[in-house]
């Protein structure tokens, strides 16, 4: 098991596919339950209100945004906009149209990387399936490689 340190504590702790230690994971359910249900209840709540009832900062609460963990209502939508052209967003990282984009793109990379592989991979069984041959002491001598 790989030890990492927690990103948001420091603990060091045995890592498996979260960047927080087990304590902080559940501090930040705890947390996005608070925000979730204050939300719920005051729509038009600012996120410095939010903050302020809550205990949660305004940076944890727009992670939570970021990872689409909550949609933002009337009083938090100036908090997002895209990574990508700037625009305002209600959650996430992308508003649809840069997401599309990211999305064809990724597709056409694939594509190309596939083609890419399959040419690989013939290209391997053919030379797993070959014979090689060497010149030594003047005698020839096959070898067969089998991998």
């Amino acid at each position: 098991m790989e030890l990492k340190n927690c990103r948001r504590c420091g603990r060091l702790f045995g890592y498996v596919n979260n960047l927080l230690c087990p304590e902080c994971i559940e501090k930040e359910e705890e947390e996005f339950k608070l925000v979730k249900d204050y939300i719920y209840e005051h729509p038009n709540c600012s996120a410095h209100e939010v903050s302020e009832v809550t205990g949660v900062s305004v940076r944890t609460i727009i992670n939570f945004l970021k990872q689409d963990r909550l949609e933002s209502v009337e009083g938090l939508s100036e908090l997002l906009t895209c990574e990508k052209c700037g625009a305002k967003i209600k959650s996430g990282r992308y508003c649809e149209d840069c997401l599309s984009d990211l999305k064809r793109e990724t597709k056409r990379l694939l594509n190309t990387s596939g083609a890419n592989v399959n040419k690989t991979e013939e290209m391997g069984r053919a030379t797993r399936d070959s014979r090689i041959y060497v010149n030594e002491d003047n005698h020839n001598h096959k070898h067969n490689y089998q991998h």
